[in-house]
């Protein structure tokens, strides 16, 4: 689907973005009634996150794959929802796990009593062989003789894909919510739905070598063939295929006109060998290479990918990769410019656009997610103080993503009537009120990208190419579509650089800065976070 880089995605945390009836909790409802405002920042797409999986629960394991969960609302809640946004020109998408189940899953249940076609349904195995191979992966399958196979949390049960029945079972998933008008659909833990033959041996999964990527790409391509190839108009983003390996091992995927990748290896330029539960400034460097790379590949092997900073499972960029908080509001810009100006299909995230920061929480009992909860008991038992124990977990915790959306000064932020079902951030000065007039702000500044991006054939298009590698702390690189020639310049200093401009400033014009003022010299002098479009 090639015009998938011509629109602009918006991800929703439904659990956190608009409470319509005093629960709390966000909903169905929540998001119709903003859909005037997403209509006003531009996005052409919604991608809702959560909406399949038990607001109660910590987990990304569905209940239902075919059922809304209640306290979000019901199947009727989201046509409504779905035809409103389509009188706006917003599309709908939805995001859920493909390789495992919740514990109260139907189909979970069933083999729990020993049904031999959905014991079946899921990776079991008797538990004499684990006995003898003692396995953290395996849990015992309610009374049977078996056990489960969990690759991730003990309430996340994995389907076995190996199965026809489960394929099948996924191709009347995805037709039932095409028949509700989804548009788009983002896979999670698809990699992992590969499982070998070698897993009847539970020893054998010690360090996951027995996931086998062809087998993901001869699922993908069943599903694809026999489903998604009769829907031209749905876009499939596949997560989370993060090995070198995955670009030629999915090259016949990514050849398929309506599938893309998402990676978050973006991501991982701030952890400590691989370990998220670590401190250390980020690398620039690295950061400006994986970004640079993906750049490229998406326009000879990916294909395309899709862009994003901020997601359900990360802290904020804002904070992770703006260094001096007084620069926070043009950081976000900066950040802004760089996800819209890129080679892929932009996502961006709640509260992206008027500079939503991190959780200013102060104690380990207001944080919800229980990967932060676990983190902070194991730093403890490692011997760090309660005090740096806490400074980790507050900087990697992913509640800092899920904070309630803020769309007022008012109490709660304007999320909900009552507390929230998670503590809100500082909503004062940061909110859509706030922000939604001002000329200068950074809804305003996310507005003007936007609709810059739709306007200009080389940033959807156009071909990518890097600048400026060997200048420090600056991001830069050009799009190039026809005659048209873009600088994207992204200064991540907090000390003035100087730059010479590639074409006389005469035949240069500023399409955008994130300065409210700019005047352009040969030698182009740029200021503290100064982020700006040039056209030459």
């Amino acid at each position: 689907m090639e015009k998938a880089v011509e629109k602009v995605t918006y991800e929703i945390y439904i659990k956190s973005f608009y409470d319509s009836n005093d629960d709390g909790i966000g909903d169905l409802v929540g998001v119709t009634t903003k859909l005037n405002y997403l209509a006003r920042l531009g996005v052409d797409a919604i991608m809702i996150d959560g909406l399949l999986v038990d607001p109660d629960q910590a987990l990304n394991a569905s209940s239902h794959f075919k059922q809304i969960n209640p306290v979000y609302g019901t199947v009727a809640d989201f046509d409504e929802l779905v035809a409103r946004a389509h009188q706006l020109n917003i599309e709908v998408g939805i995001k859920f796990s493909i390789n495992h189940t919740a514990l109260d899953h139907p189909w979970f249940q069933a083999a729990t009593t020993g049904d031999a076609k959905y014991l079946n349904y899921y990776l079991v195995s008797p538990q004499a062989q684990i006995s003898e191979n003692p396995n953290q992966h395996w849990l015992p399958l309610g009374t049977t003789d078996h056990d489960y196979l969990h690759i991730g949390n003990a309430g996340e049960a994995d389907l076995n894909w190996r199965n026809p029945d489960v394929i099948n079972e996924f191709k009347q998933i995805f037709e039932f919510w095409i028949e509700h008008q989804v548009s788009i659909f983002q896979l999670q833990d698809v990699e992992l739905i590969g499982k070998d033959l070698q897993l009847n041996t539970p020893a054998a999964l010690a360090d996951l070598a027995t996931l086998r990527q062809q087998l993901v790409v001869e699922y993908l391509d069943l599903l694809d063939n026999e489903v998604f190839q009769r829907f031209p108009q749905v876009l499939v983003i596949i997560e989370q295929l993060t090995h070198a390996s995955a670009r030629t091992s999915f090259k016949k995927i990514w050849a398929k006109p309506n599938f893309v990748t998402y990676s978050d290896t973006h991501l991982l330029v701030d952890y400590q060998k691989d370990d998220r539960w670590t401190l250390v400034p980020y690398d620039f460097e690295d950061l400006r290479h994986v970004i640079h790379s993906g750049g490229v590949a998406h326009q000879t092997v990916l294909r395309q990918s899709v862009l994003f900073w901020d997601n359900p499972e990360q802290s904020r960029a804002l904070n992770r990769f703006i260094l001096q908080p007084e620069y926070y509001k043009d950081g976000a810009k900066l950040l802004g410019m760089i996800l819209l100006a890129g080679q892929g299909v932009p996502m961006l995230y709640m509260g992206e656009e008027i500079g939503m920061e991190d959780s200013a929480y102060t104690h380990i009992g207001q944080y919800h997610d229980i990967e932060t909860q676990a983190a902070y008991a194991k730093l403890l038992a490692k011997g760090y103080t309660e005090e740096r124990a806490f400074a980790v977990v507050r900087n990697r915790s992913s509640d800092n993503t899920r904070v309630p959306m803020q769309w007022d000064a008012s109490e709660f932020g304007g999320f909900s009537n009552v507390k929230p079902w998670l503590t809100p951030g500082e909503y004062e000065q940061t909110n859509v009120s706030y922000e939604i007039e001002k000329d200068d702000s950074v809804f305003t500044f996310y507005r003007n990208m936007i609709a810059l991006r739709k306007r200009s054939l080389s940033l959807k298009y156009g071909e990518y190419q890097p600048a400026y590698e060997q200048t420090p702390e600056l991001f830069a690189f050009i799009r190039h579509y026809g005659n048209e020639n873009l600088l994207i310049l992204a200064h991540f200093g907090s000390d003035d650089a100087t730059i010479e401009l590639p074409a006389d400033t005469e035949d240069c014009e500023v399409l955008l800065s994130n300065y409210f003022t700019t005047e352009l010299k040969q030698k182009y002098r740029l200021r503290p976070y100064e982020a700006l479009i040039i056209k030459y």
